[in-house]
């Protein structure tokens, strides 16, 4: 499969099994919850000075458009991604509790611009569309990491962990 394939690879993937008897949701992600993988970078917060412990990145995670109705990982304010969270769209992002506690305070993070760097592929600016619930990722006993949520189909690659919803 080529770059441009696996966006709709993922989707056929998924819409089978949804199609599975007993599964509710099907989602995927380029980190699967509670794998103890993490994918981290970097994040600058145009317009904003850099808290003290920036250089230990944010968790960065590419999710299908359904992964936080299908995770139950409510969206706390703002929006989830959609279906037109492609490559024609601008870049987006949604980031959790805990990044906007570290990088904005009490400020509100809509619509502010991020710029991170994705290894070989560059640097990319997002602008932050929503904000949800912390998820664990490495260990169960430890606070929620900061973390930047990206659309999967705005992202090279075709890396994918889908987690199923079964009755």
């Amino acid at each position: 499969y080529t770059r441009e394939q696996f966006p709709a690879l993922h989707s056929r993937l998924q819409a089978r099994l949804e199609k599975v008897p007993g599964v509710r949701a099907s989602a995927f992600s380029r980190v699967p919850l509670l794998s103890r993988v993490r994918a981290n970078n970097t994040i600058t917060v145009q317009g904003s000075s850099p808290p003290p412990d920036a250089a230990a990145g944010v968790n960065t995670n590419g999710v299908s458009s359904n992964f936080f109705a299908a995770m139950e990982l409510p969206i706390i304010f703002g929006r989830s991604f959609t279906d037109h969270d492609d490559t024609a769209a601008p870049r987006v992002a949604v980031v959790n509790q805990t990044l906007v506690k570290k990088y904005f305070g009490q400020e509100n993070p809509i619509g502010r611009r991020l710029v991170y760097t994705l290894g070989p592929f560059g640097s990319f600016a997002a602008d932050i569309v929503g904000v949800a619930g912390d998820a664990k990722y490495t260990d169960l006993r430890a606070p929620a990491p900061p973390t930047m949520y990206l659309p999967a189909s705005q992202l090279p690659g075709g890396t994918a962990s889908f987690a199923l919803r079964v009755a």
